[in-house]
């Protein structure tokens, strides 16, 4: 992308500590009753067939797909927002602006 990111370094931890609360949030919240949602309706029967089981559990498993994807990808961040300092943050910016263009 070669542009300048507005937040680089320990700016980036708070907002990955921040985002990762709401990932787990949302594991926790969100994909849990819907997964108890599935196995508590789901009948083997196949005469009211709907597309609603199917599509919701293709969004719940997208979603955890993407809440681990997202929560992995942030521990990073804050591993590598560390090292360096301010005014040296060469051991961090080529793996730091790669991490953020995955992010976008």
């Amino acid at each position: 992308f070669n542009r300048r990111t507005y937040l680089g370094g320990d700016d980036l931890q708070p907002s990955s500590i921040l985002t990762i609360f709401v990932r787990c949030l949302q594991l926790l919240c969100l994909i849990l009753p819907f997964s108890l949602h599935i196995l508590l309706t789901s009948n083997c029967t196949l005469q009211n067939q709907s597309a609603f089981p199917i599509l919701l559990y293709t969004y719940m498993a997208s979603s955890t797909l993407y809440d681990i994807g997202s929560i992995y990808l942030e521990y990073k961040i804050i591993q590598l927002a560390g090292k360096g300092t301010p005014t040296q943050p060469e051991l961090r910016v080529p793996a730091i602006q790669t991490l953020m263009e995955w992010k976008i």
